[in-house]
């Protein structure tokens, strides 16, 4: 870890900051339109499943990536103000029909989580090998192509990983670098490698296969980081200052991809005036992460990962939305945290286990769930 990682971090927030403000509203993500239309001609007529999954795979196998000095965690794209020639070539994406929204991109109305606790827990090189097991044993051609098309999706995201890991050594940048080397062989092992794990699917997903409202909750974080985040801190490998540092550059990542002025643009199909609409492929695609909640068989709700995970939002940021489950059960440094940022303007939403886990409970499904 470096030395200065507070300072990156506080730089990297510094910019995810002025992004938000500053960005022209035209700015957009050139090289991810051009390369997935090239990847939708190409692939076009392929099944739904191996569309998006070889699309993916052409894109991440041929896009940019940037390596910033202050990045503690890697994953970032082109986004900028288009030349006159990209902005033709362009329009002429968008007027064609086939636009961004191509069959290679979701278009789930988001709202989803992806299994980051199992890709954490597993890898993706087992997650990868299971798909293709799958594929094998698949005795009916529909379940034949959704593994096949899994497998393209899991193999897309370990290219990423390992041209990342290349660029990462091509700057001199040994630890990123190094992280993405363990990624590419088994199951994270560490809280900076199980981070850099989530931010690369994320990354992935939202930028390669996904479209307008592809929001995406990373799940109970809180949970599935903590075992990493208490053995560093036990081995001495991990500091709670470098902790906070990865938290924070974890959160300005997740931001990236937010157009300036979001909600306020002007859709000009509905009367509005064009302050950028066409040019923010990730439209209304906010980031959530679910903190808190009671667990079977426990006394409190909440751990020292949850209060560290609250301290480190910062009001200014529109993502991550964090997706509080409130219970009684919460100690009370956890509740003063969050009502603390709450009362900042940060993006917090609140739900009532009280109220709705009973509900669950009546319905019959498993609290375990």
């Amino acid at each position: 870890m470096e030395t200065n990682c507070t300072r990156m971090a506080r730089r990297q927030l510094t910019e995810a900051l002025r992004l938000l403000r500053e960005k022209p509203e035209i700015s957009t993500l050139v090289e991810r339109a051009f390369l997935l239309d090239e990847a939708y001609l190409k692939y076009k007529d392929l099944p739904q499943p191996l569309l998006q999954g070889k699309g993916v795979l052409y894109a991440v196998r041929r896009c940019c990536l940037p390596v910033l000095p202050d990045d503690l965690l890697l994953g970032r794209y082109d986004d900028h103000v288009p030349t006159k020639w990209e902005e033709k070539r362009f329009q002429e994406i968008l007027t064609s029909g086939r636009s961004v929204a191509n069959g290679i991109t979701a278009r789930n109305g988001g709202h989803l989580t992806l299994d980051f606790e199992g890709a954490c827990t597993l890898g993706l090189p087992a997650m990868l090998r299971t798909a293709k097991r799958n594929e094998r044993l698949s005795r009916t051609e529909p379940y034949r192509l959704r593994a096949r098309g899994m497998g393209l999706c899991y193999r897309a995201v370990l290219t990423y990983i390992e041209r990342y890991r290349d660029a990462a050594r091509a700057l001199g940048r040994t630890e990123p670098a190094a992280v993405c080397e363990a990624l590419l062989e088994g199951p994270p092992r560490t809280f900076r490698e199980t981070l850099q794990l989530c931010v690369f699917i994320f990354t992935v997903y939202m930028v390669y296969a996904g479209s307008r409202v592809c929001c995406l909750n990373f799940g109970r974080v809180d949970r599935f980081l903590l075992p990493a985040y208490l053995s560093d801190l036990k081995n001495g490998i991990l500091t709670r200052a470098q902790a906070r540092a990865l938290i924070t550059d974890f959160y300005c990542k997740c931001s990236l991809h937010l157009g300036r002025g979001e909600h306020q643009m002007g859709n000009p199909a509905l009367g509005g005036h064009l302050t950028g609409w066409d040019h923010n492929p990730l439209f209304d695609s906010p980031t959530y992460i679910t903190l808190g909640g009671r667990e079977p068989g426990k006394k409190n709700a909440g751990n020292p990962l949850t209060l560290l995970l609250l301290d480190c939002l910062h009001p200014g940021l529109k993502n991550p939305v964090i997706v509080f489950r409130y219970t009684e059960r919460l100690p009370e440094r956890i509740r003063a945290k969050l009502f603390q940022k709450m009362g900042a303007g940060a993006s917090v939403l609140l739900y009532n286990d009280e109220v709705l886990l009973p509900a669950y409970l009546r319905l019959g499904i498993d609290e375990r769930t």
